[in-house]
């Protein structure tokens, strides 16, 4: 007898089989249709599969679990690079060290051109204010040599009232000019 989606084992003349039935409609016709295998043969291809998922399996899976691993690895191989030159200048305060791009038009290489313009800018901006503090430092020398000497003059030296007032006049010339 005809069995909707039921697995069954029946006797036929030889040996045991195992039995699958479905029921199906096509343009509107009714049909069965019946999948028959031997017994033994069902059980040869379940060990056969049975040794593949014990054996043959888990070896695919390491080796997709190594070579995604190393795959991975050379993907983040620039990252890496990157990263630890971005620290080399952050310690090192060398602004002119720069991040190696390569000659990929990607999207890392996209990022390394980034931040190499931004630590140009970076550069830049230290050096003039390394040459400001310097200009300043030197235009202040000058003045504040010169109020420090007349000072002393006026405090310590032999100077008359007159010589007191034009080194105040000095002074105070001076200070305005810084």
């Amino acid at each position: 007898l005809l069995q909707d989606q039921t697995l069954r084992t029946v006797q036929g003349a030889g040996g045991r089989q195992l039995v699958y039935d479905v029921y199906a409609l096509q343009d509107e016709v009714p049909f069965w249709v019946r999948g028959v295998i031997s017994l033994e043969e069902a059980e040869q291809t379940y060990g056969s599969l049975r040794f593949l998922m014990l054996v043959i399996f888990p070896f695919f899976v390491l080796l997709a679990a190594v070579g995604g691993y190393r795959i991975t690895r050379s993907a983040f191989r620039p990252i890496s690079r990157m990263a630890e030159t971005a620290e080399r200048i952050t310690s090192g305060e060398d602004l002119q060290e720069r991040i190696e791009t390569g000659k990929d038009r990607d999207e890392l290489a996209r990022l390394g051109h980034t931040m190499n313009g931004m630590l140009s800018r970076l550069q830049d901006s230290f050096e003039n204010e390394r040459q400001f503090t310097s200009d300043v430092s030197h235009e202040l020398r000058t003045p504040l040599a010169v109020i420090r000497s007349q000072c002393e003059y006026a405090l310590f030296g032999q100077a008359g009232e007159e010589e007191r007032q034009e080194a105040l006049r000095s002074i105070n010339k001076q200070a305005n000019r810084m």
